[in-house]
C-alpha cells in the first residue's frame, strides 16, 4: 500500500513513536529526565512504512530532532520532528523523501549554526515555519536565478558556540551512567571526561567510518579504534590527559570531542552553499 504522509503527526503515529521511545529507553534514576539519550536515539526505529526515509544518525538530523536543545530527545521533540517533516514531504513523490529530508535538516543546521558571523552580507534564509512551508510550496518547481543567490561558504560558523554547547549537553546526558567512575578519576579542576561508549555513539552519529582518512581502517574493522586513538593523542598533545595513565584508557576529554565536532561544522562550511530564497524569486 502507498504510505501515508509522514506527518500531520496523527494521534496513531504519535502513539507509535511514543511506544518506540519506551522500547529503547533504558532505566532512569529518580529525577532523571525521560528524554532519550543519544545511544537510545540511535536504536530508535521509525515506523515500518517510513524505513529508509529518515536518516537518524546524521549531525543535522539530530540537531533538528532535539527541538529544545537540551541534549535529550523527548517525545515532544520526536512528535514535533514528525509533524514538521510530514508537512515538508507533502506533495513530494516517495522517492524524493530521503534526500529532501536530509537536505531540509541540513539547511536548518545551516541557518542555525553554519551561517557566517557577518550574515548581514550573505543574504537571509531565516523565516517562520509558516513562511518557510508556503515558500517551499510556491518555489519547489520554480527555477532559481543563480545570479541572485549568495555564497555562504566562507567565514567562521556564526552559531558554532551554541552548537558546541548543545553537543556537550548531548555527550554528558548520554554519559550519565559513568558519573561515579568519572568522579573517581578526576576532580572539578580537571577536564571533564567522556566514556568510550559515548565516543562510539558519536562515531556512529557522525558516520565517521566513511571519512576518507579512515577508508583503510574501515575495511579492516579498525576505524573506531583509530578514531579513538587519534582523539586521545590530540588530547595528550594539548595536555588534557596522559596516555600513560591506564585509568584513562576508556575516556576522552569533552573539550577534545567538542573540537572534533567544531571541525565537522567547519568542514560543512567549506561546502559552497548557495541559498536561494534565501534569495527569493520575485
Amino acid at each position: 500500500p502507498t504510505p501515508r504522509n509522514m506527518g500531520g503527526a496523527s494521534s496513531n503515529l504519535r502513539s507509535m513513536l511514543s511506544e518506540e521511545s519506551s522500547r529503547v529507553r533504558g532505566a532512569r534514576l529518580d529525577g532523571e529526565p525521560a528524554g532519550l539519550r543519544l545511544s537510545e536515539m540511535l536504536k530508535f526505529q521509525v515506523p515500518d512504512e517510513f524505513v529508509g526515509d529518515v536518516v537518524i544518525p546524521h549531525p543535522a538530523t539530530l540537531w533538528v530532532l532535539d527541538k529544545d536543545k537540551d541534549g535529550l530527545f523527548s517525545d515532544q521533540d520526536i512528535h514535533a520532528f514528525a509533524d514538521g517533516m510530514g508537512r515538508y514531504t507533502h506533495g513530494l513523490i516517495r522517492e524524493e523523501w530521503r534526500d529532501m529530508l536530509v537536505g531540509k535538516c541540513y539547511m536548518s543546521l545551516h541557518d542555525d549554526v553554519l551561517r557566517p558571523k557577518r550574515d548581514e552580507l550573505m543574504g537571509d534564509s531565516s523565516s517562520s515555519e509558516e513562511e518557510e512551508i508556503a515558500e517551499i510550496d510556491a518555489n519547489r518547481n520554480r527555477r532559481v536565478d543563480r545570479a541572485s543567490t549568495k555564497d555562504s561558504s566562507r567565514g567562521e560558523p556564526g552559531g558554532l558556540a551554541g552548537y558546541l554547547e548543545w553537543f556537550g549537553k548531548m555527550c554528558v546526558a548520554n554519559d550519565s551512567g559513568y558519573e561515579a567512575l568519572r568522579k573517581a578519576l578526576q576532580d572539578d579542576t580537571k577536564p571533564k571526561l567522556i566514556h568510550v561508549d559515548t565516543v562510539h555513539d558519536l562515531y556512529l552519529a557522525f558516520n565517521v567510518k566513511n571519512a576518507s582518512a579512515l577508508a583503510f581502517d574501515s575495511q579492516n574493522g579498525t576505524a573506531f579504534q583509530t578514531f579513538l586513538e587519534t582523539l586521545q593523542l590530540e588530547a595528550e598533545q594539548k595536555k588534557l590527559m596522559s596516555l600513560e595513565d591506564e585509568q584513562l584508557d576508556d575516556y576522552v576529554p569533552l573539550a577534545t570531542l567538542k573540537e572534533f565536532a567544531a571541525g565537522v561544522m567547519r568542514g560543512y562550511r567549506s561546502v559552497n552553499i548557495n541559498t536561494p530564497g534565501m534569495a527569493r524569486p520575485g
